[in-house]
């Protein structure tokens, strides 16, 4: 599955991403990959209206410029000043990629080039993980399905009927006509045990690998955000490939408008979901998601729009078969 963490300026965006990389952690799934915390500092003096380009704060506190973390390793890089600033250090270089792209963030090319090695690194490491067929929740195999299709009706059929297709086509059928008629009420709190006993009843003398299906709930009352992975994640783990989440923080215009920057995560991300990246979280900005759906939808059988939050954050938990999360210190 394909995550797109999006949201406005200033959102904390990055922050969550963060926290939610520490807490899968703590249960045993790994994220590898680039995340890119802002540098602040404590603004000195009064505020001036307009004085600093969008993105780098207004208020107590400004945004001087923006690192990269190395996923699993740790290793932190300066990555981008803005530019005012980098023109006022004399940092500035006019024939940067981001200089020729006119962002309001001066990017080393040498810090590019850093990021992208490692990102090639992760590819090279993968290159013998078999490949996995679409795990998004989808009526029929290589359907793109959009954020607002995950929300309707049909969405626990949908998922119960995407994971049955990966071992019976037959099974598929039965079920669909058992559950696509069925209110959304109904889906959330009874279809995953009446289509499961029916599944589980139609494919009896069928092979599987693993469980069927499983549905974790969602907090704040959101829709039960489905597993289809299932057997695949214990599949990899026999293989020897332990899964982890692929992080990419973030595409931006670079990258997308320009096929400069990170494109070592654009190629990594066009390859689709395989046994050691089965679910991906990409970082975008709201108005450029439409661009990274329609890059990225065919190869990862569609995309799951989310932005900061609990339900955001049980439903990557959920596709690793992980619990929602219950912070210990409140609970």
């Amino acid at each position: 599955m394909l995550f797109l963490l999006t949201g406005g300026v200033q959102t904390g965006k990055t922050r969550w991403l963060e926290q939610l990389i520490a807490e899968l952690a703590d249960d045993g799934v790994e994220s590898q990959g680039v995340v890119a915390p802002g540098v602040w500092c404590r603004r000195e003096g009064e505020e001036v209206p307009g004085e600093r380009p969008l993105g780098s704060g207004q208020g107590e506190y400004e945004k001087l410029g923006i690192d990269n973390v190395l996923l699993p390793g740790g290793e932190r890089l300066p990555f981008a000043r803005r530019r005012d600033l980098a023109r006022q250090e004399g940092t500035f270089d006019p024939a940067s990629q981001s200089a020729a792209a006119q962002l309001a963030w001066e990017i080393s090319d040498d810090a590019i080039a850093r990021v992208n090695a490692h990102l090639d690194a992760l590819g090279r490491s993968s290159e013998e993980d078999p490949p996995l067929e679409h795990n998004f929740l989808a009526v029929e195999k290589g359907t793109n399905v959009s954020r607002e299709t995950l929300w309707q009706d049909q969405v626990a059929a949908s998922a119960v009927m995407e994971s049955a297709m990966d071992f019976s086509a037959d099974c598929a059928t039965k079920l669909a006509a058992e559950c696509v008629t069925k209110p959304a009420a109904d889906c959330a709190t009874k279809l995953a045990a009446e289509c499961a006993m029916k599944l589980a009843a139609d494919c009896a003398t069928k092979p599987t690998a693993g469980s069927i299906v499983d549905f974790s709930p969602a907090s704040s009352g959101s829709p039960e955000v489905p597993n289809a992975l299932g057997a695949r994640e214990e599949g990899a783990a026999e293989n020897g490939v332990r899964p982890a989440l692929l992080v990419v923080d973030e595409l931006g215009r670079l990258e997308l408008e320009h096929g400069r920057g990170l494109t070592s995560a654009l190629d990594l991300i066009g390859r689709g979901a395989t046994a050691r990246f089965p679910h991906a979280l990409v970082v975008v900005r709201a108005w450029l998601r439409d661009g990274v759906e329609e890059r990225f939808a065919d190869a990862w059988g569609g995309t799951f729009a989310i932005e900061p939050g609990d339900a955001a954050r049980d439903a990557v938990r959920a596709a690793f078969s992980l619990a929602p999360f219950i912070d210990k210190k409140y609970h």
